[in-house]
């Protein structure tokens, strides 16, 4: 079984194991009042193939879309692209690369247009 690691809100990392039997899943937070109240809505929902890569994910914010994100993988199950639609239309494309040992070493970030918003490299020191 793979292990998936993927950074969420806030920058936190969250690690998951990848099932290949898992087609989607729905995220809902419930917010407790102090009267035992409580506001239950739902703030993503994701689709997955058949080798439990998740290939689509919407992020709800008070009960409205507020980003759509399309991803695609390699033949080894590095995420090599992403494409990010925000709810006014806007969208973004994400694209990875990964060294000889699948671990990414670049995750650059272009407008809509193509240009060339930011860049991030990762470099590792191995034992």
């Amino acid at each position: 079984m793979a292990l998936a690691i993927t950074f969420g809100c806030c920058n936190q990392l969250h690690a998951q194991k990848r099932h290949s039997n898992v087609e989607s899943v729905e995220v809902f937070e419930e917010d407790f009042n102090k009267d035992g109240t409580s506001k239950k809505q739902k703030i993503s929902e994701s689709k997955f193939d058949s080798f439990g890569n998740e290939i689509e994910t919407i992020e709800y914010e008070n009960g409205k879309v507020s980003e759509k994100h399309v991803y695609t993988y390699d033949d080894k199950g590095n995420k090599i692209s992403e494409l990010k639609t925000e709810s006014d239309g806007k969208k973004e494309r994400i694209e990875y690369k990964y060294n000889d040992d699948n671990l990414r070493i670049e995750k650059s970030v272009y407008s809509e247009k193509g240009r060339l918003k930011s860049r991030k490299t990762y470099i590792y020191k191995m034992k």
